[in-house]
């Protein structure tokens, strides 16, 4: 929000207006549609508003972005109450994703997954009659959800002979928590805690984190001794996410924040396995010890960060002969590569 704000404000706003006003909801909308009044058309485009934490808010300043006759508005959503209803009141047209037409992508996109002759495809090896067992199961279960065959084809991926693809296909979870819970169920026990951690800050920390950035919080670990190793660095940092699975996804993102460059981001793949994790059915049952509670979550993050602030102690300052130059110090560094992040938040 706070760029968008500073992004609206340069384009329409005088300097010594924006030296003012902080970025309020309010002036965030007023900025915006002041933007848009800039253009003699545009075009906003809304992916997945049933992820956002204030739909109303959105909603609010959707409505009235679409009011005017140069706007076009493109929202998708999940199919929720609240949201249907107000979007059924703005829209002039809504398309149902949930058909046939998307039951032929969902098997187009299984043949091409089974199919791919890719070196890290390993479906692609098997006989001609397992490819076509796997086609024929997953497309006339999926139901419409892209997600479940994605997480699914991942299970099939680590199925090294003809009775563990008779008994995957044979017991297929019907819905996406079910699949959720057999992935944290399959993590070994002496992953099981780093994974935890991992997820932890996926869902938790103040900014994406870069897969390096990520690997560096097994070094920094408060409940082992020493809470500071780097014997525990590991030696390919891609492998932090071995055991997360279909849970994360890489990407490469330009963050606007002041230190990140661009680089490789981990996020949770879908706000569903979010929903998942947060939610209240992992109390209680085989997989509790994955209780992803915010106020846990952002202790354990706390407490990392401080261990590995404590690492300044050892750290020699850069001093210029006048003063410690700390803003040059704290940029990101390659022998510590969660420096930045502990230091900022």
């Amino acid at each position: 929000m706070e760029d968008l704000h500073r992004q609206a404000q340069k384009e329409v706003m005088p300097d010594e207006t924006r030296k003012v006003l902080p970025p309020t909801p309010d002036r965030v909308e007023e900025a915006l549609l002041a933007l848009l009044r800039e253009f003699t058309s545009g075009y906003i485009v809304v992916d997945a508003l049933d992820e956002f934490t204030d739909q109303k808010l959105v909603l609010r300043f959707l409505r009235k972005a679409a009011e005017s006759k140069t706007t076009r508005v493109l929202i998708t959503s999940r199919k929720e109450a609240d949201i249907e209803r107000s979007l059924r009141r703005m829209a002039s047209e809504c398309i149902d994703l949930q058909n046939s037409e998307v039951d032929a992508d969902i098997r187009r996109y299984i043949e091409h997954k089974v199919e791919a002759d890719d070196i890290e495809n390993r479906l692609c090896r098997r006989p001609p009659w397992v490819r076509k067992a796997i086609r024929d199961a997953l497309s006339s279960k999926a139901n419409g959800m892209f997600r479940w065959v994605v997480c699914q084809l991942e299970v099939l991926q680590d199925c090294d002979h003809e009775l563990d693809i008779i008994e995957a296909l044979a017991s297929l979870p019907e819905t996406l928590d079910q699949i959720y819970a057999r992935i944290l169920l399959r993590i070994p026990d002496r992953h099981r805690r780093t994974t935890l951690r991992v997820l932890q800050w996926l869902i938790h920390s103040k900014l994406p984190l870069s897969v390096d950035e990520l690997a560096e919080i097994l070094v920094a670990d408060p409940s082992m001794q020493p809470p500071f190793d780097a014997r525990r660095r590991l030696f390919d940092p891609e492998d932090v996410l071995r055991h997360c699975g279909s849970f994360v996804r890489c990407d490469y993102s330009m963050a606007s924040t002041f230190y990140w460059e661009s680089c490789r981001k981990v996020r949770i793949a879908h706000h569903s396995i979010q929903e998942f994790l947060l939610s209240k059915r992992v109390f209680g049952s085989d997989y509790a010890d994955f209780t992803l509670e915010e106020p846990a979550a952002n202790l354990s993050i706390a407490r990392t960060c401080l261990t590995y602030l404590m690492q300044l102690q050892h750290t020699p300052l850069p001093w210029n002969g006048t003063r410690i130059d700390l803003p040059l110090w704290i940029k990101p560094r390659t022998d510590l590569p969660l420096m930045t992040y502990a230091v900022h938040f």
